[in-house]
């Protein structure tokens, strides 16, 4: 090229510079509109990231509230710069933002020109975010309106009619029949056309019809991947839905495996369809029992693609398989790691599992962990869940575990290098977690329709935790919100633990108020009986025994529910207490009339054969077990007090006839007679069981006890010598223990009786030395099994050394 040419060039390029800067001086039109409609171009012509940044660069030059056109170029920009990610949490938020410019688009006014494909952009972003009828509303009449593009809105119409719930299937057929109208579709709109009509009779539930159409679509054609994928999941449908015979199963299955196995390998097959096709060979090696190959698919599908969808629906069946082979952190693991690119449920495309079956799928897997014992692994998944799901979905499995968790530790020993007390504790701060994490559900998710049955859980946890006055809180705070007709348990609960405060005035509130508000509901008989128990504290028998006798007689109870029976307990002892209450009463206020004390008398002795009635019925029905001892034991003690009574009658009134001091000397005989003997046969019993019964606190307890009884109804009948004998079983049984003490001094008594008073003084010496030898640690316990502190133990002793 000559020099003149160059000159002349660059003349010319002068000249057009010029001119432009001389046009942009006097030109009106705005810089940012002109670079709208560059940007605009840019994605007509498929450049989108441009488009998207230029976008992006205009926004603080414009004003989103009033300018359709930047709305509608960031919306699409948006939408199209993700489409070859969709289903992943990134494509997801895009999508999200696209829906935010292009309703801000149609509330302003599409841009000229635009209207119609404004309308197909927001649809799809409604179908993209399963918002099925939003997306029917966009589409609906839009084919006609924008004929170049009404092959992609007739499939996503078509599509988004079959995914309503129930499915319009009569809508879907409408659309089809307008599109099979339309003169000189070509080859591949007959393939989209001929797709749809076959997912329109998948979705109807007629497989056979769907693959006719689906093998009939041509090879080469756009859609013949994706008809090819649902040739195969056409048949793990009929699989899994029992749709053909038993004896089809495995050909049918192996049928969807060739074909998949065509799809994940040939290299023309879509990514996305790949992935699909590898998802459901997963499906369908699983199936058939091939459980290793299975996994192998479902992990290399987790790991190549992690944050689509089918890498979620790839790790869900994965950990499911590693359950049955009990690589529990390996399935915590793997669902961390799905949860992790999951990011939040919000941006989860459901496409093969809907949100509710996935999170059902994720909490059953929790479950089955809490099932297996494993709940370490339990909680830690329960608290991967926050990652992408709701908090709430979290702290109820978390809640669930640690109940669990915590009812499986109260049911084991204590491990060999652990305290029992150190046990509790742990066992008492489980329940606590459970609890707290209950009330922390409450907390968040107070509007959940299951808002009031966790409040409940939470106060049953810190109940068992024994932290009563936050249980009484929640309480207070549950018969608020809950419904009427499941108050009754609060006001039970609450009396419960009122009671275990020792607060009986207070306890009889709620459970009045059950009884008053709710007379004819099941659980008022177990509120009758707490109500009676805390009339029991207060001294107030009479009521207590209407109460008790109410439940029992009413009709309403048979006498195999467990309140009838925990009823005809209690009232056999309240009988005895009230026998026993009447007693003391007399040794502590002599100076009653003679004829007051000879009826307060009389009635003693028949409250103590009523308790004898009621216990043996109750000894009878249970034959085994700490209640069957216990009620023989207040058999045989009731017998012994009742006998107490003829020799009080007599003390009354020394110039009776002598036939009625005869009558009452053998009543006490008798009375005596029957205690003797129902102390025997219950040591007998508990001493053959007592090994059986793991010599629980209980039975040593009651054992001890029936030693003095027996010990003291010999002593009631003169028979000394044999007194003795019993009374040194028990010395021997707690030597240098508070019980021995209780028993010395009775020996000692006997041979005062006998005349013995040598004897009686050694015993008495050996009772001082005994009291001694008793350790300071153990001071709380006199008052607990004798009748009186160390002090008074001393004084005692000291008293009775100055009889003999």
């Amino acid at each position: 090229m000559n020099k003149k040419r160059l000159m002349l060039i660059f003349a010319a390029l002068l000249g057009i510079a010029a001119f432009g800067g001389v046009w942009s001086m006097f030109s009106t039109e705005d810089p940012t509109e002109r670079e709208l409609e560059f940007a605009l171009k840019f994605l007509q012509e498929g450049r989108y990231d441009v488009a998207g940044r230029m976008a992006r660069d205009l926004a603080s030059a414009v004003e989103p509230d009033s300018d359709s056109a930047w709305r509608f170029l960031a919306g699409v920009a948006e939408l199209r710069q993700v489409e070859g990610e969709l289903g992943t949490p990134r494509a997801r938020k895009a999508v999200l933002r696209a829906i935010e410019h292009l309703e801000k688009a149609q509330e302003i006014g599409w841009p000229p020109g635009y209207r119609a494909e404004g309308r197909f952009y927001l649809g799809y972003c409604y179908y993209l975010t399963n918002r099925w009828q939003d997306a029917v509303e966009q589409l609906q009449g839009l084919p006609q309106a924008w004929p170049e593009g009404r092959s992609q809105v007739w499939r996503l119409l078509v599509r988004a009619y079959l995914r309503l719930d129930p499915p319009d299937l009569d809508s879907a057929t409408r659309e089809l029949e307008a599109w099979s109208s339309v003169p000189g579709l070509s080859r591949d709109e007959e393939a989209e056309l001929a797709l749809e009509r076959a997912v329109l009779e998948y979705t109807r539930g007629d497989y056979p019809a769907a693959d006719r159409i689906l093998s009939e679509i041509p090879v080469g054609t756009s859609v013949q991947p994706e008809a090819q994928l649902w040739r195969g999941r056409l048949r793990l449908a009929q699989v899994t839905e029992g749709a053909i015979p038993p004896t089809q199963v495995q050909a049918t299955l192996a049928e969807a495996e060739e074909i998949l196995r065509k799809l994940k390998t040939l290299p023309s097959t879509p990514e996305a369809i790949r992935r699909h096709a590898m998802f459901l060979s997963g499906r369908c090696m699983r199936l058939q029992g091939r459980e290793r190959e299975a996994l192998g698919t479902f992990s290399s599908l987790r790991q190549t693609a992690p944050r689509s969808v089918e890498a979620v629906a790839a790790g869900v069946e994965e950990s499911e398989i590693l359950m049955q082979t009990d690589d529990y952190p390996q399935v915590v693991d793997i669902l961390h790691s799905l949860l992790v690119n999951l990011e939040d449920i919000g941006l989860y495309d459901d496409f093969w599992l809907p949100r509710k079956v996935l999170k059902k799928r994720l909490m059953d897997v929790g479950r089955a962990l809490r099932d297996r014992g494993d709940y370490a692994h339990a909680l830690q998944h329960a608290k991967n869940l926050a990652i992408a799901f709701p908090l709430g979905d979290s702290l109820q499995l978390q809640a669930e575990i640690l109940e669990s968790w915590a009812l499986a530790m109260e049911n084991e020993p204590p491990p060999p290098d652990t305290e029992s007390q150190h046990w509790r504790q742990q066992v008492a701060q489980r329940f606590r977690q459970a609890a707290e994490t209950f009330e922390r559900w409450t907390q968040v998710e107070w509007a959940d329709p299951n808002y009031t049955e966790n409040l409940w859980r939470a106060v049953v946890n810190y109940q068992r935790a024994n932290d009563i006055p936050r249980a009484n809180e929640l309480l207070r705070k549950y018969l608020l919100y809950e419904d009427r007709s499941k108050r009754p348990r609060a006001f039970l609960a609450l009396g419960k633990n009122l009671m275990s405060q020792a607060k009986w005035e207070e306890a009889l509130v709620p459970l009045q108020r059950c009884l008053v508000d709710y007379p004819e509901h099941p659980i008022s008989h177990e509120a009758r009986l707490y109500a009676a128990r805390a009339k029991v504290e207060l001294r107030e028998l009479d009521d207590a025994i209407d109460l008790l006798e109410e439940n029992l007689y009413d009709h309403q109870l048979r006498p195999n529910n467990l309140t009838w029976q925990d009823s005809l307990f209690e009232l056999g002892r309240v009988l005895y207490q009230y026998g026993d209450q009447i007693l003391l009463e007399m040794r502590l206020n002599p100076a009653i009339d003679v004829a007051a004390q000879r009826r307060r008398l009389q009635q003693c002795q028949e409250l103590f054969l009523q308790a004898v009635e009621k216990l043996s019925e109750v000894a009878l029905r249970w034959n085994e077990g700490a209640r069957h001892y216990q009620a023989r034991y207040l058999v045989a003690d009731s017998y012994l007090q009742a006998a107490e009574t003829p020799t009080q009658l007599l003390r009354l009134d020394p110039d009776l006839l002598a036939a009625n001091k005869r009558k009452l000397l053998q009543n006490r005989r008798e009375l005596l007679d029957k205690a003797l003997l129902e102390f025997e046969r219950l040591e007998r019993d508990l001493t053959l069981n007592v090994d059986r019964l793991d010599n629980a606190e209980w039975a040593v307890t009651l054992l001890r006890n029936v030693y003095f009884g027996q010990a003291d109804t010999l002593f009631e009948q003169g028979r000394f010598e044999e007194a003795v004998a019993a009374y040194q079983n028990v010395t021997a049984r707690f030597m240098n223990q508070p019980e021995s003490l209780e028993a010395l001094v009775q020996i000692a008594a006997c041979y005062g009786r006998l005349g013995r008073d040598e004897d009686a003084r050694h015993v008495l010496a050996t009772a001082r030395q005994v009291l001694a030898r008793i350790p300071p640690e153990h001071d709380n316990r006199f008052v607990q099994v004798t009748r009186g502190s160390r002090e008074d133990w001393k004084r005692l002793i000291n008293q009775m050394g100055g009889w003999y």
